[in-house]
């Protein structure tokens, strides 16, 4: 990632991480993933205050859809006191991660077949 526009800005006007799994993402990242961190904090200002206006319920929902595993371990310290420890992180982004592909791939092979038998139907050459 690189240099992260604006970081200092956006480091001013941020909180400091309230959960412990935010913490461990801190330690575990180098300053190329800061744009990831400051992603983090703002799922927990989203889960913490809630959105005010529709630019950060776009956000949020963004951030929702981007990082699902994070954001339902932020969601499960702040809101119910459980923590995911980072061997349960990693070990739970890889199988999500995993199981994404696969559901992604089975996608691209329905469209594949669903152009194809379009194609066909048009009396199109193989």
């Amino acid at each position: 990632m690189g240099y992260v526009p604006g970081l200092a800005q956006w480091s001013a006007r941020l909180d400091p991480p309230r959960t412990q799994f935010v913490k461990d993402r801190i330690v575990e990242t180098t300053y190329d993933g800061a744009g990831y961190i400051i992603d983090l904090l703002h799922i927990e200002r989203f889960l913490s205050a809630g959105t005010t206006n529709i630019g950060g319920s776009f956000l949020s929902g963004g951030l929702r859809h981007t990082y699902p595993v994070e954001y339902a371990a932020i969601r499960a310290e702040l809101k119910e006191g459980v923590y995911m420890d980072p061997a349960a992180f990693h070990a739970h982004k890889n199988q999500t991660s995993r199981e994404r592909a696969q559901a992604l791939a089975e996608e691209a092979r329905r469209q594949d077949e669903a152009e194809r038998a379009w194609w066909r139907a048009l009396s199109g050459r193989e």
